[in-house]
Parts: structure tokens; sequence; C-alpha cells
């Protein structure tokens, strides 16, 4: 199951862990749930897209160099990885890259650290459409939710989630809003 979790301005239909919302991924090339618009509009919307990424990636970081990794994902030349364990990361990172990319989007994977003159805080690990993003997976029980959701809004309000677990939409959705 993937979703993605995002903040709502106005709501009070949630509360403990902020305001937000559970979005069901939408497949960008299902013209049945984009209103039936065409292909030639889907592709421009994504184009759209692409540049919307390409542009906030540059604009967080303006003297990275970008790589095209595979279709549609793009990496920082500083993200490349140099142990193990950043090669671990990079692969769950880039599982969850493939998923978004599948449905339409344009991903740019952000260097492990903030740009030039931000304090020293963990920064956010893609932008999706020009939206900066937090990738989470979740592997264990529901309590795994609420403490990987913490995590991640400690980086950003946008948080995509992989869960590969054995929990229901229904689960996350009642645990995320407490």
């Amino acid at each position: 199951m993937d979703i993605m979790a995002n903040n709502l301005r106005k709501s009070s239909n949630f509360q403990d862990l902020g305001e937000m919302a559970i979005l069901p991924l939408i497949d960008h090339r299902n013209k049945k749930e984009n209103n039936g618009k065409s292909d030639m509009q889907e592709t421009g919307n994504q184009e759209d897209n692409a540049e919307k990424a390409r542009q906030t990636a540059i604009s967080l970081h303006p003297h990275e160099k970008w790589e095209l990794l595979e279709n549609g994902i793009y990496i920082a030349k500083s993200r490349m990885p140099r142990s193990a364990e950043q090669i671990h990361i990079l692969d769950k990172e880039l599982r969850q890259a493939r998923i978004l990319v599948d449905r339409g989007s344009t991903v740019y994977l952000l260097p492990e650290t903030p740009p030039h003159g931000k304090k020293r805080i963990k920064f956010p690990d893609a932008v999706v459409d020009g939206v900066v993003m937090e990738f989470k997976t979740i592997t264990g029980s529901i309590r795994q939710v609420e403490v990987r959701y913490k995590e991640a809004r400690a980086k950003t309000e946008h948080i995509f989630f992989k869960i590969d677990a054995n929990l229901t939409r229904h689960e996350v959705t009642r645990k995320l809003a407490g």
C-alpha cells in the first residue's frame, strides 16, 4: 500500500499529530481518474510537473549537479552513496521513487546535507513534481506509523509512506488521525 500524508489548512477532523490527510496515490496516466484527459494533455501535465521538480530542486540546491539515474529519477551528484549503509538507504528511496515515477511523476533525490548556509538539519529526501517530500517505509507494527510520521514531519509537511506491513489503509488513517 502506498499513501501520501500532507497537511490541510482547515480541518477539525484530525488531531494529536496535526491536521493531515491520507491521499491514495493516483496514476497520472489513468484516464478515468484524470477526468477523461487525453494522453496529450497528460503528457503536458507530466512535462509541467517535471519542470516544477527541476526548478524546485535547483532553487533548494543551486550549486548541485543533477544526474539522470533512470527514467524520471534524478539524483544529486553529492548524494551518490559512499558506504553500504548509504547504498541501503538509497535502495529504499529508489523503490519509493519508482512507484511515483510509474504513476507519472518526476523525482529528484536531494542531497543528504542541507543547502549552503543552513543549519545542520536533516533534509527531506526528494522533490516530487515540485513538492518537497520525505519518504518513509513502514515494515512493522501500527506503532511504527506514528513514529515515522513524527520523524518525517520534522523535515517537511509532505510525506510518502510505503507500507510493507500487514496494515490496512483504515488502520493507518485511524492511527494518524489520533
